[in-house]
């Protein structure tokens, strides 16, 4: 599950800060269709992989809070 990946991902950053940013707004988890999404643009917040990822890192893609 992503909380094992969000541990890793902190152990990362912590070791090399430089790519934090990088790499969590590189991995999109959203699976939802376009007319959800905004075209793509924002995460639709109610998918599994949605709700997965703000349990693990506390915000969804793209560092989005709702």
């Amino acid at each position: 599950n992503k909380k094992w990946i969000a541990e890793e991902y902190e152990k990362l950053t912590e070791e090399y800060p430089q790519y934090g940013d990088l790499l969590f707004n590189a991995t999109i988890s959203c699976v939802s269709y376009a007319e959800h999404t905004q075209d793509f643009t924002k995460p639709c917040t109610y998918c599994w992989w949605c709700q997965e990822k703000k349990w693990a890192f506390g915000c969804y893609d793209g560092g989005y809070r709702d």
